[in-house]
């Protein structure tokens, strides 16, 4: 019995046309073929389908990300993947803000208000943690001027009470 030695081969060719306005068009084409030696039962080999991009860039760049669709025709095609969003983060403690949906920048633009934010002082801005120190800090704060405040009016008046003495 003869054994399978699989051989693969990749194939690049472009194409140059020219449109009315005489602009040149390129499309580039990949192929891939897988030839096969042949066992002695002679199974038959299906050629892999040739895939063009739709797009100019044909690098494996982080923005020409695409995955391969068959359409309901039984054609293979590409379909070019959108980068992933990110969540906001807190400003102050850089969790990551629960509630918002992660979007692009772009898209964070179109979204309506709603999906940005919380309903909540700060909110899509800073998580609840952080807004209720920011609270109790201005609490705090506003307390000890008051007691401040009373501390001086005792002084003035014990200061007022040593003079008429």
């Amino acid at each position: 019995m003869i054994a399978a030695l699989p051989s693969v081969l990749f194939t690049f060719s472009t194409h140059e046309t020219h449109d009315q306005n005489k602009n040149k068009k390129f499309s580039l084409t990949v192929s891939v073929s897988c030839d096969f030696v042949l066992s002695r039962n002679r199974q038959a080999v299906t050629m892999v389908q040739r895939l063009t991009f739709r797009r100019r860039l044909s690098y494996n760049t982080k923005s020409n990300r695409r995955k391969v669709v068959k359409t309901p025709g039984g054609r293979l095609v590409y379909h070019y993947l959108k980068k992933a969003g990110k969540v906001p983060r807190c400003g102050h403690c850089k969790i990551k803000l629960p509630g918002i949906e992660k979007a692009r920048s772009i898209e964070r633009s179109r979204m309506s208000r709603r999906r940005k934010m919380v309903k909540r002082s700060y909110g899509g801005v800073l998580c609840h943690k952080c807004v209720k120190e920011k609270i109790v800090r201005a609490f705090l704060i506003e307390e000890q001027k008051i007691v401040q405040k009373v501390i001086r009016a005792q002084q003035a008046a014990a200061k007022g009470q040593k003079n008429k003495k």
